[in-house]
């Protein structure tokens, strides 16, 4: 099961943790919480529920979470939902009902851009790609400039500087994007 959480999460950048006591370090020392919290509630170091009971609610925090048993027990349920989980999916479960989980909790949190210069990349919702050095000029500058917005000129004389672009080349970049 952990190996298909961890396949079919891959795409989204996820942190991984085989065991309670290495989450709960990672956890204890992140400055900033993830969005998602995906946990099984049985673990080989621990019970998940324990942790939540220990360590507080998700009720009124930016971590959603969404808990994986291979136990229907309805009291671990109603104890998990009280303590603010998002949902609870019992074993065996189908991956596409996860990853369709997961994908909703992103939409609902209206994840900002994320524009790395170094690499450029640009990534919505954990989903990333690389643009070429004049897409992510373009990129960029529409980015900052939301929600007035540039023109095609101001585009061509930005991005281009002292380089003269060829119009259709710009039509190539801007419909790429």
């Amino acid at each position: 099961m952990r190996r298909i959480l961890k396949s079919l999460l891959q795409s989204y950048r996820c942190q991984y943790f085989k065991t309670l006591e290495n989450f709960n370090s990672k956890w204890k020392k992140a400055l900033k919480k993830p969005v998602l919290l995906l946990a099984d509630l049985s673990l080989p170091d621990g019970s998940f529920m324990s942790w939540m009971e220990i360590n507080g609610t998700f009720k009124d925090v930016t971590t959603k979470c969404i808990v994986i048993s291979g136990q229907q027990d309805i009291g671990d349920m109603r104890g998990c939902l009280d303590l603010g989980v998002l949902d609870y999916i019992v074993k065996p479960f189908v991956p596409a009902e996860v990853q369709i989980k997961v994908e909703r909790v992103f939409q609902e949190l209206r994840l900002p851009w994320a524009l790395n210069p170094t690499a450029h990349s640009v990534s919505l919702d954990l989903n990333g790609t690389t643009l070429t050095s004049k897409q992510f000029q373009i990129f960029s500058l529409l980015h900052s400039a939301y929600p007035q917005g540039v023109t095609r000129i101001e585009i061509q004389t930005l991005v281009s500087q002292n380089t003269k672009v060829n119009e259709k080349n710009l039509t190539v970049h801007l419909s790429l994007l």
